[in-house]
């Protein structure tokens, strides 16, 4: 009996080559992708209040109002560098928009590690239209009509 042994290491190559361009496939597709600032990107600042943090931009005041689903995540246009309260360093945090919603009214801000994506979606707090299926975890925070 007769073993082409060349042609079973091909087979094994080209499986591997095909493995290995799906898989360059999918990282230039997104997954993984970090997020990316714009050119002149709007600088967010954090404050403390007595029950939470937010942050401002200009005369602007975003609250906390409930956890970010990847799906309503839209385009990066600024960051906010804060202070970890684990290890005291300095963190950056990516503020989006959120999908649909003007940045007035509505940001998402994201903690990107490369690997996972943590974030909060936060209301102005002048914002009185609340997106579809979003409410507020924070009783202080809910508009109740």
């Amino acid at each position: 009996m007769k073993v082409n042994v060349g042609k079973q290491d091909k087979m094994k190559h080209s499986k591997l080559a095909a493995l290995l361009a799906a898989a360059g496939m999918c990282f230039l597709a997104g997954c993984g992708a970090r997020l990316q600032l714009p050119e002149m990107p709007v600088v967010y600042q954090q404050a403390v209040g007595d029950e939470y943090t937010y942050l401002t931009e200009d005369n602007k005041v975003y609250v906390p109002y409930c956890p970010y689903e990847s799906d309503l995540l839209g385009k990066c246009i600024g960051y906010c560098d804060i202070e970890s309260m684990e290890s005291g360093d300095t963190v950056r945090v990516y503020i989006c928009e959120l999908q649909g919603y003007s940045s007035d009214q509505w940001i998402v801000e994201v903690l990107d590690t490369g690997y996972t994506r943590e974030g909060m979606i936060l209301r102005e707090l002048n914002a009185t239209e609340i997106p579809e299926g979003l409410s507020s975890e924070y009783e202080w925070n809910r508009i109740d009509y």
